[in-house]
């Protein structure tokens, strides 16, 4: 015990203890006493006061104790005293610069290593210790109101790397170099005094290595300070685990993780430090999980991933040899050539750098990503990489159905042939991609010379990369063929017309009543439900996994299109007694009433057999959507009743409810309490009211035969429904008969005609 209390007692100066080497062991937290808050700021002062004090007056200065243990090449690796033995680093460092230090004595110095993350290290090597000459001749020119010379001129350097930026500890240390640099500006014999066996300036050791003291004690004293960030909890646990298997390998791993990979992360983050230990844990999560699609963990039967969180389990499993391997390559790779990914056309850097850095990353980005990292490995020139890669994209935004979780793995490789050139290797049949779609980019794949003519047409949102539907009509099997010079000039032209009409006529509601002033562009979805108009992705039923043969309706409008022409709606055309009269003439009152453009229209043809198309078609039964299916349970509205409800609700809408269900009545308030009015072919049906008392007001009205107590408002052959039901409405609820109404009925009549 004695033996060990004169241990204890022994005081030792920092040039004494730095003789052995002092390692700042992983496990220990950031050098903070640069960092520029009230209270560092206040420590700091005072521990450089006290410095100055002792170096001036020779009165001993004892630091109180520095705990530690020994490293396995024998160097102290501090527990607790980290703080005051890198300021002292820093002092003894800025006295060397100034006291005119030999080589040996530098040497010396460089046994300070900062283990915390490897870019200290690589700080300190590469600016401290290997740009020392520079940084004396800087100091030697400057005066003591040089405040922040020496950092500046340090960060200025190209050797300063992006990752020192995110680094704490380096932060600090350019501070207190500053720091040190006023404070003992052309102090005499500063050198000679911190390196004298008297230094004034000591503190006790105890040292745990003597007392072989348990790691359960170790980890307890830690504890005692700033908690370990979930970052740097990870990156001991990873080393520890790739240690026990191949120390080397751990080595270069975590150089690896705290120099040119953490220059990755700080690029993806945009420079902000808050962010980087988050978004590199999100990083390797996402790497991980690509890992399990490969791997085939994600299958039909288990689309969950391996790992949620990032616990021991989780390290143990991703730290194997095969697993490290293959993180290393991925990181490796994309911090290399992650300028130049970002460069290449159609990759979505921007989405796929968010993604990384969130943790929230689609499986159509982990695709993309996917790609990226193999034109890079595979070292594609800038046009075979463009080119695999607009396959990629084409084949992606055309599979929106086929891209789930259950098919990743398939994905993958479907992918890797493409970027490896190989796309022709399988049929759209094997691919787990859209059939169709794989089988246009197989197609354009041989012709890329004539294909390159069509890039800008892909281009065009709606289009989705897409242009093998543009084929329809085109050819005797409505199938590409860019080996034949008459068609690809056909195909043009065709392409021409579509690309001006989405240019020149912009918003949906617009886009779709030029349409349908050209006629019926609807697709049948089944015996009874064609569609039109624009529904969630709709353009994409037009251009491209559908059944081509059904896409000729919207062909032939286009076709009708004149370049040299301004395109507009105009219903003057269409008799009011087909819908295509109200879906042009009200299509922005449509999508007011509806709230959303996105969505089209579905009509019910007055046969299984019929096809709601051309001019003469007498089918008004048309519902707007809220869904790109029709059903029972889906909220639709009759489009007529949407259209008066949203032209007469304000003078109106006290009087009636219309229900939110699909060809649902107006139901009417007092005093025609329970009385109902739903649009017919023949006009509108009204039940609940007396024909002497629509006579009585002066409503033309018929009573229906065929169904006994329903009554009928007259429609006029050319003349608006809604409008019709409008001066009807006026007639029930703001006054009797139609004296009171004769400019109404002026107007109304006019535009009937």
């Amino acid at each position: 015990m004695n033996t060990n209390n004169a241990i204890i007692n022994r005081k030792r100066s920092f040039w004494a203890l730095i003789q052995r080497g002092i390692q700042v062991p992983t496990l220990q937290r950031d050098y903070i006493y640069g960092a520029c808050t009230p209270k560092t700021d206040e420590v700091l002062d005072h521990l450089l006061e006290t410095f100055a004090h002792a170096l001036d007056s020779g009165e001993e200065e004892t630091l109180d104790f520095i705990y530690g243990s020994d490293s396995r090449d024998g160097k102290f690796m501090p527990l607790d005293g980290q703080q005051r033995l890198t300021t002292l680093f820093l002092l003894h460092y800025y006295a060397a610069l100034t006291g005119g230090a030999d080589d040996a004595a530098f040497r010396i110095l460089n046994g300070f290593r900062y283990a915390t993350r490897n870019c200290t290290l690589s700080f300190c090597d590469n600016l401290l210790h290997n740009r020392r000459e520079d940084i004396r001749n800087l100091i030697d020119g400057l005066s003591q109101d040089d405040k922040h010379a020496v950092s500046e001129w340090l960060k200025d350097q190209d050797e300063f790397r992006g990752a020192y930026w995110t680094d704490p500890s380096i932060r600090s240390m350019l501070e207190v170099l500053d720091r040190i640099h006023i404070r003992f500006f052309k102090r005499d014999d500063l050198w000679g005094k911190l390196t004298a066996e008297d230094c004034p300036i000591n503190f006790y050791l105890l040292d745990f290595g003597v007392f072989n003291l348990s790691d359960d004690l170790y980890n307890k004293m830690n504890s005692r300070g700033k908690p370990l960030t979930e970052f740097e909890i990870f990156k001991s646990k990873f080393h520890q685990n790739i240690l026990h298997r191949d120390p080397g390998e751990a080595e270069k791993t975590v150089i690896k993780m705290d120099t040119d990979w953490m220059d990755f992360i700080w690029q993806l983050c945009g420079l902000d430090m808050q962010k980087v230990d988050t978004a590199y844990l999100q990083t390797l999560r996402q790497l991980w999980r690509i890992f399990d699609y490969e791997d085939g963990v994600y299958d039909k039967t288990s689309t969950k991933p391996r790992f949620t969180e990032l616990d021991d389990n989780c390290i143990v499993y991703n730290s194997s040899a095969p697993r490290a391997e293959k993180l290393t390559d991925w990181m490796d790779t994309l911090s290399k050539g992650w300028a130049a990914l970002t460069q290449v056309p159609l990759w979505p850097a921007k989405d796929i750098t968010d993604s990384l850095v969130n943790g929230q990353m689609s499986l159509n980005t982990i695709l993309y990503l996917y790609a990226g990292y193999l034109g890079l490995k595979l070292q594609l020139s800038d046009t075979d990489f463009a080119l695999r890669m607009r396959h990629i994209r084409n084949l992606q935004v055309n599979s929106m159905y086929e891209i789930r979780e259950a098919r990743m793995s398939r994905l993958l490789e479907h992918v890797a042939l493409v970027m490896n050139g190989q796309i022709g290797t399988i049929s759209g049949k094997d691919s787990a991609f859209n059939e169709h779609s794989w089988e246009e980019e197989r197609h354009k794949d041989l012709y890329p010379q004539v294909w390159a003519a069509l890039f800008g047409y892909e281009e065009i949102t709606e289009i989705n990369g897409t242009i093998q539907a543009f084929a329809n009509g085109l050819t005797p099997d409505n199938r590409l063929h860019l080996e034949d010079a008459g068609f690809v000039v056909a195909l043009i032209q065709r392409l021409r017309k579509c690309e001006y009409f989405f240019k020149s006529v912009t918003t949906e509601p617009e886009r779709r009543a030029a349409l349908l002033t050209l006629g019926d562009y609807s697709i049948i979805r089944d015996t009874r439900h064609p569609f039109f108009g624009v529904m969630p992705n709709s353009w994409r039923y037009f251009t491209n996994g559908t059944p081509y043969e059904d896409k000729e309706h919207f062909m032939q409008l286009i076709d009708l299109i004149n370049i040299n022409s301004p395109i507009k709606a105009d219903w003057t055309g269409i008799p009011a007694e087909n819908w295509r009269y109200y879906a042009v003439k009200y299509a922005r009152e449509i999508t007011v009433a509806y709230g959303d453009f996105r969505y089209g229209y579905i009509a019910f043809p007055s046969s299984a057999n019929e096809k709601s198309s051309g001019s003469t078609c007498n089918n008004l039964d048309a519902v707007v959507l809220q869904s790109s299916q029709f059903g029972p349970s889906n909220v639709c509205w009759s489009m007529l009743h949407r259209i008066a409800d949203q032209l007469y609700n304000e003078e109106l809408g006290s009087h009636y409810f219309l229900s939110n269900k699909g060809g649902a009545a107006f139901n009417l308030y007092a005093p025609y309490d329970g009385a109902e009015i739903r649009m017919t072919n023949d006009g509108w049906a009204i039940s609940g009211i007396e024909s002497r008392e629509l006579s009585r007001l002066g409503i033309a009205h018929t009573v229906d035969p065929t169904d006994k107590g329903l009554i009928l408002l007259s429609h006029s052959a050319g003349a608006d429904y809604v409008k019709e039901w409008g001066m009807a409405m006026r007639c029930l609820f703001v006054g009797t008969g139609v004296g009171a109404f004769d400019d109404f009925f002026v107007t109304l009549h006019h535009e009937c005609e």
